[in-house]
């Protein structure tokens, strides 16, 4: 652990300065990483806005540090505008310390889809892969089970609404 974190982990004691702490770094990581992304991808502030739908000086607004009235709504536009997903989550203390020591430019990008190695792995492993996928509903815990990929709930709900085996087609890349 870094002297930072040494340093706030004793005084993440005060329950107050904890939070304080915590509302004030989340805002400029996440302004930091609208204008890194931004810049990551070449774009200007206004072709940003334009892409997102928004105003040139409203995007100058999202990249100041001090910015707090954050709103999911405007992360989604900004996350369809650079082609990557927003993660909103409730976390602990413990990763905010952690995320304190290794914020730098570098962790604020997100690769751009096309060139995004995890992507490309993925993507040669479904290559390999029948093209079904056997969902499993198990109807004593009530809990569902997936075999294969990762499916999303609403599509495990519509699959296994009659908590018997079924199939999916999985899409197939053209080759």
């Amino acid at each position: 652990m870094s002297d930072l974190s040494e340093t706030l982990r004793s005084k993440f004691n005060d329950k107050e300065y904890r939070h304080a702490y915590a509302e004030s770094f989340r805002n400029s990581w996440i302004a930091a990483q609208i204008k890194s992304i931004r810049e990551q991808r070449e774009l200007t502030q206004k072709e940003l806005a334009e892409l997102a739908d928004m105003k040139q000086a409203r995007i100058s607004v999202l990249e100041d540090v001090n910015y707090e009235s954050w709103n999911v709504t405007t992360l989604r536009r900004l996350a369809r505008a650079f082609d990557c997903d927003v993660k909103v989550a409730f976390t602990s203390f413990a990763d905010t310390l952690r995320d304190a020591d290794k914020f730098s430019a570098e962790k604020l990008v997100v690769p751009v889809f096309d060139e995004d190695p995890a992507i490309q792995e993925y993507d040669s492993a479904a290559d390999s892969t029948s093209r079904h996928t056997r969902l499993q509903y198990s109807d004593s815990t009530g809990k569902k089970m997936v075999q294969g990929v990762s499916t999303p709930a609403y599509l495990m709900d519509a699959a296994v609404g009659s908590g018997k085996v079924i199939f999916m087609s999985q899409p197939r890349k053209s080759t």
